[in-house]
């Protein structure tokens, strides 16, 4: 019984920190500008540092504004999973609002599957494993992500996210 309180509390964490979801719609990069493996992996070096280092500046920087970020999220025993679509800002303060409240997080990142996309984006499939303590309890996430990565002044940015994200 006390697991599934504790169980219950931490999924209404997740899912105040995902609320007001909304659509949002990304655009192309620019055909000239095609990204390639290496700029993939340089850019995922930074994304797991941006985690690590707990920066939400350095994570929103990483994604553009009009990103579309999409979370599958599967919690543990009977519930129905959800699917949220968030603006960057909403995405960065889930993750911000995780750092503050757990402790002991350790992080395991797969290495990723890079694929080159029509009109110079590049695809990345990873998978992020983070265990840590919320609330007193040991609890954790598995999180398949696909990241679409393209050319904005420059920069090279999160164009669209979507992870599904199982909670144990």
């Amino acid at each position: 019984m006390i697991g599934n309180k504790r169980r219950l509390s931490i999924g209404l964490l997740y899912l105040l920190c995902l609320g007001d979801a909304a659509p949002l719609h990304a655009s192309g990069a620019d055909p000239d500008e095609a990204l390639s493996r290496r700029d993939g992996e340089q850019f995922f070096q930074r994304y797991q540092a941006a985690l690590t280092e707990r920066s939400a500046q350095r994570l929103e920087a990483l994604i553009a504004e009009d990103a579309v970020l999409r979370i599958a999220l599967e919690q543990p025993g009977d519930e129905v999973p959800q699917q949220f679509t968030l603006p960057r800002h909403r995405f960065v303060q889930h993750r911000r609002t995780l750092w503050h409240f757990a402790n002991d997080v350790r992080q395991q990142f797969d290495t990723p599957r890079y694929s080159p996309q029509a009109g110079g984006t590049l695809e990345l499939r990873f998978t992020e494993t983070e265990r840590h303590k919320l609330f007193g309890q040991d609890t954790g996430q598995r999180n398949a992500v696909t990241l679409t990565l393209g050319q904005r002044d420059g920069d090279i940015v999160i164009l669209t996210l979507h992870s599904n994200s199982h909670l144990w």
